[in-house]
């Protein structure tokens, strides 16, 4: 098993993949005093200044014991909530099955849990609306 660090760079490496294969320009802030991990820039803007997201990204590879993978959307040593002054965007990744959650910050400003559930074929939770959500980053 990697370490949490070690997942948490595979993870946002894949997010970086994914992002640019949607044509969507990729800047990275240096150091990690930032709330969040990447910004996106969309080259197809036709605004000026272009919009920009903020992304955070958390990953998972653990089956949590309500059965659900889940992942903790806060930041910082005293795990504060983030808000929209931090973030744009939570992207969540469930290692074991190569699966995203894109989930605006405004869905985690109450409940920073996000639980993930992509080895159930029907599911009801609200969060599957935010799998593989990646038109909310253009």
């Amino acid at each position: 098993m990697p370490s949490n660090k070690s997942q948490g760079e595979h993870a946002e490496l894949r997010f970086m993949l994914q992002a640019m294969q949607r044509s969507l320009h990729v800047l990275k802030p240096w150091g990690d005093n930032s709330p969040y991990d990447l910004v996106l820039l969309d080259p197809r803007s036709t605004r000026f200044p272009p919009r920009i997201k903020r992304v955070q990204v958390k990953s998972t590879s653990s089956l949590h014991t309500c059965g659900a993978y889940r992942v903790h959307a806060v930041f910082g040593g005293k795990k504060q909530a983030y808000a929209r002054r931090h973030i744009d965007v939570v992207a969540a990744y469930v290692v074991p099955f190569d699966a995203w959650y894109v989930v605006p910050v405004r869905y985690v400003l109450r409940a920073p849990y996000i639980y993930m559930r992509p080895h159930l074929e029907h599911t009801k939770s609200s969060w599957e609306r935010f799998r593989n959500a990646w038109h909310l980053l253009e």
